[in-house]
């Protein structure tokens, strides 16, 4: 098997396992009725997971740490903002956001996935000081996170009655 060959079937692998991942995410977002959308309550509410798993994918994908502002996205500074802000600003994430910034960060996979080698997977990038030895260990890593909160979106759907994702 040539190189380049050895690249597409590792870099195809990764995207078809990241598809499934956001597939799966965007049948927890759709599966979950717009009637009761806004009606959580607590630090981590069903729409809030959704938002940390897309917050965590984009710092994730990127090639350097210093790239990302947390809660930028929702207008909001983690650190310096006051509880009531970050929980005003938690409480208000909509479903067509999430679905917006899902399909931005499937593109982002996808457009990181086409033009790494397998040879630049092998390599660190500015996420080497967490603790990972390659990209392809940061990208497994991003999958075994949102696996761990695509389980707990999908126990709130079964504990609630709701049609469940399908395993995909």
């Amino acid at each position: 098997m040539s190189n380049k060959e050895s690249d597409n079937r590792i870099t195809r692998s990764m995207l078809k396992q990241f598809n499934r991942k956001w597939n799966m995410l965007n049948q927890a977002i759709e599966k979950y009725p717009e009637e009761d959308w806004l009606k959580d309550e607590g630090e981590w509410t069903y729409s809030y997971i959704i938002f940390h798993i897309l917050e965590t994918a984009k710092f994730y994908l990127a090639s350097s740490p210093d790239e990302m502002v947390w809660g930028e996205r929702v207008g909001i500074d983690w650190e310096t903002d006051s509880k009531e802000k970050i929980a005003k600003a938690k409480s208000e994430i909509s479903k067509e956001f999430l679905l917006e910034y899902l399909e931005e960060l499937k593109e982002n996979t996808l457009i990181l996935l086409e033009k790494i080698s397998s040879e630049k997977l092998m390599d660190q990038d500015g996420f080497h000081k967490f603790g990972f030895e390659s990209v392809l260990e940061k990208l497994i890593y991003l999958i075994r996170h949102t696996s761990v909160h695509l389980g707990e979106l999908s126990k709130t759907l079964r504990d609630k009655g709701y049609e469940r994702m399908i395993w995909t």
